[in-house]
Order: structure tokens, then sequence, then C-alpha cells
């Protein structure tokens, strides 16, 4: 076994060498090997075929020889025993002995017809066999006219012992030129299918080496495939963090460069104001100035919490998402419920974070495409995994759109970066619509040390486990459907 797998290695290798030209070389050869090979077995098998029909064809004979012989000493015997029993059925069974024998002659000389030397022999058979019917049927004769002890009996016993042997020597001849001719015939027939063995032995045995190293190459590809898949998951990976990372750093140079930037400045301007030498014309316009300075401080704050909240870093995942939801709800009008599971404090940051992407960009998708007036977030633990979905009542989703998200072809960016950052965490993400209405639903795995440090034991079914809860936040009333269950 160890001495295979540097032979097997040596294969890999070689087969990844395989240029195209090559691998249609690989290809094509054992095609018109099989093909040829195919014509080989075809005419081998006909072969075969014929030489067994001559085998069959030579029993044929003997059997026909040993018929009519049998019908001959069958009338022999019967004539015997008319002659010296005066047996009344006697003549029964020699007319019944007698009546076949020019059929099976006729037979004889068709079957033998490519043989000239027995029908040589044949010909010397048959007219002595006549004349032992007629010394027969006049020795018949002569016991019918009541003359059993003439002399004329023992003259017709002695021709007919003489004809029976001739008759003998012959088909003695007869049978050992057809067990000759049958030997021959069986040792062909024999080779022949020795050759046709070994003739499908070959095609099958190239059959096999043509399937082995396709599925070697087969395999090979396969791994490359899987390994070039591998590569764009860790580089898409690597750029969902950097994007991160790179979010965090703007976010903090709004917050702590821009944003302080432009509280100085107002607060530059609001000290102006207090001038009284002042005109109303630069009050006025130092007003505006500090009302937009206002403004700026307020859209760079909020563009660095979209970019990256800081309540993620510092209290976590569900008071980012409040953040969140109350924010997107307020700008979209979208009303907005949360249901989320009490005990999920604990879940890793890394997954919070992508739990809370997906959340953005599913809510950014609800808002742009499905017109939807209400949107249900549900996130509980079932089992070691957190799920969230997402639900709106909106339009839903074409058919074609669902296929190639499935298909993993043809969908934008945000949901291939969705998809992405779940599957980075060996994560399911799936996307239901039928007729109005979209569900999106995340599975993630969570690691068994938070798991057991969360000591949460989920319920079987993520929907029922939350009907309970979300009828008593839909009682509360409100303008806006946000509630978060208690810690």
């Amino acid at each position: 076994m160890l001495r295979t797998l540097p032979i097997l290695e040596d294969l890999k290798e070689m087969m990844q060498l395989i240029t195209a030209k090559v691998a249609w070389l690989v290809f094509g050869v054992p095609l018109v090997l099989l093909v040829l090979l195919g014509f080989a077995a075809d005419r081998t098998t006909s072969s075969f075929a014929r030489s067994e029909y001559w085998v069959s064809h030579t029993r044929q004979v003997q059997t026909e020889l040993e018929t009519l012989r049998a019908d001959m000493f069958m009338a022999q015997d019967a004539r015997k025993g008319y002659v010296l029993a005066a047996d009344e059925s006697s003549l029964t069974a020699y007319d019944e002995a007698i009546q076949n024998v020019p059929a099976i002659l006729a037979h004889l000389r068709v079957l033998l017809a490519d043989n000239p030397s027995q029908i040589a022999r044949l010909d010397q058979l048959e007219p002595i066999m006549q004349q032992k019917l007629v010394v027969l049927q006049r020795s018949m004769a002569l016991r019918k006219s009541g003359k059993a002890d003439d002399p004329e009996q023992a003259t017709l016993t002695a021709q007919n012992a003489q004809f029976t042997s001739q008759m003998l020597a012959l088909f003695n001849e007869l049978n050992q030129g057809e067990t000759a001719l049958l030997k021959e015939r069986v040792v062909i027939s024999a080779e022949r299918y020795q050759r046709l063995r070994v003739l499908l032995g070959t095609a099958l045995a190239l059959v096999v080496l043509f399937l082995l190293a396709s599925f070697v190459r087969l395999i090979i590809e396969l791994r490359q495939r899987m390994r070039a898949e591998a590569a764009v998951r860790r580089l898409s990976s690597r750029i969902l963090q950097l994007q991160d990372a790179e979010r965090r750093k703007i976010a903090r140079e709004l917050h702590d460069g821009l944003g302080q930037y432009l509280a100085a400045s107002k607060m530059n301007v609001d000290g102006v104001l207090y001038d009284q030498a002042l005109s109303q014309a630069h009050k006025k316009a130092l007003t505006e100035a500090s009302e937009l300075l206002e403004q700026g401080i307020s859209e760079a704050r909020t563009l660095s919490y979209l970019l990256h909240p800081p309540l993620l870093d510092e209290v976590g995942f569900r008071a980012a998402a409040e953040w969140y939801i109350q924010g997107f709800s307020e700008r979209s009008k979208i009303q907005v419920q949360l249901n989320m599971m009490p005990g999920l404090e604990s879940i890793p940051k890394d997954i919070e974070l992508v739990l809370f992407r997906v959340l953005q960009e599913a809510l950014t998708n609800i808002h742009r495409h499905s017109a939807s007036p209400t949107a249900e977030i549900r996130i509980v633990m079932i089992g070691l995994q957190v799920q969230m979905e997402i639900e709106d009542q909106g339009r839903g989703i074409p058919k074609a759109l669902l296929d190639d998200f499935r298909r993993k072809t043809g969908t934008g960016v945000g949901l291939a970066g969705m998809r992405e950052r779940v599957h980075e965490f060996q994560g399911e993400l799936e996307i239901y619509s039928e007729g109005r209405g979209a569900l999106l639903r995340v599975a993630v795995p969570m690691p068994k040390t938070t798991v057991a440090t969360a000591n949460v034991s989920g319920p079987p079914d993520l929907q029922s486990t939350l009907r309970t809860q979300m009828g008593a936040a839909e009682e509360s009333g409100g303008g806006l459907l946000f509630s978060a269950l208690p810690v």
C-alpha cells in the first residue's frame, strides 16, 4: 500500500499537466480503440456463431445417421419376427420402419452437400440399403405364400447378412468422418470463443482504464475547484474584514476628526454672535452658519454611526440594533418590530457584526424595493445556532431573482455580501417569497463555549416561540411597533 502512494502522486502530477489537446487525445485514442475492438468483436462473434452452427450441423448429421441405421435394423427385426413367428404385427412394424427411410436419405444429402467424401459414401450406402430392403420384402412375401421352410429363405437370409455387413461398414465410415469433423469444428469453435473472450476482456479493461483516468482527472479538477472556491471565499472574507475595518476608521475619523472640527467651528461662530457690534446682516449670516454647522455635526455623527455604531462594540448587538431600527423607522416611516430572546448578550463580537450587517442590508432592501409598511425581526437561540428572521409584507421578490440567488449567480452586491458574511462562519442564509411579502432567515452556529455561557435553550420552532411576545408588543400600541424582550 505504501508503495502505491508515490505512484498515485506521480499520476496526479501527470494529470495536472495535461493540456486541452492532450485531454482530447486521451479521450480520442480510447474511443478509436473501442470502435476498432467493437468491429473486431462483431467479426469474431459472427465467426463464433458460424463455427457453432457447423458443430450443430455435424451433430444433426450424426443424429440422422443413427436414426437411419435404427430404422433399417427395425425393419430387419420385423422381417425376422414375421418369418419365424408369423407375427402379423411385424408387418405393421416393418412398414413404419421403412416409410421414413427415403426422407432421411434426402435430408442427409442436403446436410452433406458441402462434404464430397461423405456424399460418396452415402452414394455407396443407398443402393445397398435398397437391395437389403428388396431381400427383406421377398423373404416376407415368401412367408406369406406358406413357404416358411423353403430353401430360398436360407439364401435370402445369407444375402441379408451380407448386405447388413456392407451397410454397417459404410455407416461406421460415415460416423467416423462426422466424428473427426466434429472434433475439428469443436476446436475451431473453442478457439474463436476464446478469441471473443480476449477481445471483450480487452475492451472492458480499456473502458475501465478510460473511466479511471477520467475519474482521477475529475477528482483533481474538483479539488482544484474547491481550492479555488475556498481561496475566493477567503478573499471575500478578507475584503469584508477590510471593509469593516475601513468603516471603523472612517467612522472614527468622522466622529473624532471632522465632527470635532465642526463643533469647534460652531463654538467660534456662536461666540462671535454675542458681539454687540455686529450688524443685523452679519448676525443673520452667522446664525445661518451656526445652524448649518449644527446640521453638519448631526449628519457627520449619523454617518459615523451608520458606518459602524459604537454601541455595537461598547454595549452589544441588542442596543445597536435598537438604535438602528429606531432611526430607520423614523427616516423610512416603516414600522419595525424587534423580538429578541433574552440571554443573547454573550454572542461573539464577530457574529454580532455579521447579524448587524445582515439586518442593515435587509432593512435597506425593504425600504428600497418592497414598499412594505411594516417589518418584523425575530432573533432566538435554537440548539447550537443563533437564528434571525426578517419578514416584510411588501410586493415580494421576483422568482427569477430568487433562482439567481439560490444558484449564486446574477444577484446584487448586497445579497452576495450578506451570503459571504454568513458563510464565513459556516452559517446559512435563505430567502423565501411566495406572492406578497418576503422572509429572510439567517442561521449561524455558535461556539460551544458561548452556548454554555449563555445557558439558553431555544425552542424547536422560531415562529411559535415569539407569537406570545409579539401579541404583548402589539397590545402596547404606539406609532412605532418596536419592542425588545427584557434581559
